[in-house]
């Protein structure tokens, strides 16, 4: 009987092996999120007649990290008809927010449930966060109900949760909706849509590509783990490793107490970017997070 090969622990090929299908055996609810639903392209494809994109601005110091939270048959949620559409983190110095976004049709009854969507991804990322990060990072939240020209608007159940506290913005277009002045700013619920062409450029952040295309599907065990089992073994944390390089890596464990993020690497540039980075968006070491090498 032939032995079966041993995988390869290298970071890139661990990376390599991932697969797009959430883990609850290994991850929580968060984890989950930010390891298999990050989209790679601001661009999304068309659905219920609408689309949309998000082009940063140039010079505007910011991370921005879009989820596809609509898993299909592979949902986030228990109830697999519970699919809301996306979801966006705007992150930069002052400013934590969080913007649901829906894509309904022209028919008032899509556009109900589009808010039931909406109401379903707000409670939960809400309760999450409480539960998982430290209160010292305040994230604010709104929604986009996103439609064509002519669709039926539930206006006044919009005006009853902007009274419960959550602004839910509905915008008509018929092309692909350029979001990017609706996701990086508190909305009011009476804004049109204004079309503006942003000149697509890259993020100026190394995490944002971190984030968006290197979260590893499998914990790397190290002396970092270790340390911080009690984040891998509790429900409630966050626990994530990060594919540097083929050989280097970083880890992202989080609770209600603390942020901190181990990087195993030959050099400092990792960690040396990774400060600068967290700098510009006013997070400062030791005051918001700690780093430690990993040997």
């Amino acid at each position: 009987m032939a032995k079966k090969k041993k995988q390869s622990k290298n970071p890139a090929d661990i990376l390599s092996r991932k697969k797009n299908k959430l883990d609850w055996e290994t991850f929580t609810f968060l984890e989950n999120l930010l390891v298999f639903c990050l989209c790679k392209n601001k661009s999304v494809p068309a659905e219920s007649g609408v689309k949309f994109q998000i082009n940063l601005k140039e010079n505007d110091d910011s991370i921005c990290l879009l989820f596809n939270t609509d898993r299909r048959k592979d949902s986030l949620f228990r109830n697999d008809e519970i699919k809301p559409d996306y979801m966006v983190l705007y992150v930069k110095k002052d400013l934590c927010l969080c913007t649901i976004i829906e894509m309904k049709g022209k028919t008032e009854k899509g556009a109900k449930h589009g808010i039931d969507q909406i109401k379903t991804l707000h409670t939960r990322l809400k309760e999450e966060i409480k539960n998982n990060l430290p209160n010292k990072f305040k994230v604010k939240f709104q929604a986009i109900l996103l439609t064509q020209f002519n669709a039926d608007i539930p206006r006044n159940l919009i005006v009853q949760e902007k009274s419960k506290g959550l602004t839910i913005l509905p915008l008509q277009y018929n092309n692909r909706a350029e979001l990017f002045n609706y996701i990086s700013k508190e909305n009011q619920i009476t804004e049109k849509y204004i079309h503006e062409n942003i000149k697509q450029s890259g993020s100026d952040f190394l995490i944002e590509k971190i984030f968006a295309e290197s979260a590893l599907h499998e914990r790397i065990a190290d002396n970092f783990s270790l340390a911080n089992k009690d984040k891998i073994n509790n429900g409630e944390k966050i626990y994530i490793n990060y594919c540097l390089s083929d050989q280097d890596y970083a880890a992202l464990a989080i609770d209600n107490a603390e942020m901190k993020i181990g990087v195993k690497e030959a050099t400092e540039n990792f960690t040396d970017n990774i400060k600068n980075d967290l700098l510009k968006l006013g997070l400062e070491e030791r005051q918001h997070y700690k780093i430690q090498k990993i040997n």
